[in-house]
């Protein structure tokens, strides 16, 4: 019974982590958005995302000339299911416009 407990209380965790990743990399897409791309926004992000306990990186597509279409977010962070010994890096990716 109490193991029982124990592995709710660890899905529930891990689900915790994968919500707080979602909110942080939409924050992060509204920031770059409202940004127009900016590399320099783009990079600070970067950085703040390490001291956050992230990592984000991002893919810029730019056409022929140079102009930026969009950028693909790609922030990994830890799921862990800490009772069934489980963990691992996931991720989850953005298309900003």
């Amino acid at each position: 019974m109490v193991m029982i407990l124990f592995s709710g209380l660890g899905i529930l965790w891990a689900n915790n982590e994968a919500v707080a990743a979602e909110s942080y990399i939409q924050r992060v897409a509204d920031e770059v958005s409202s940004a127009n791309l900016r590399t320099d926004v783009l990079d600070a992000e970067v950085d703040q995302a390490k001291k956050d306990g992230y990592t984000l990186s991002y893919d810029v597509m730019d056409d022929n000339h140079g102009v930026r279409h969009y950028v693909v977010l790609k922030l990994q962070y830890q799921y862990k299911v800490s009772v069934a010994a489980l963990s691992g890096t996931h991720e989850k990716t953005m298309t900003v416009y």
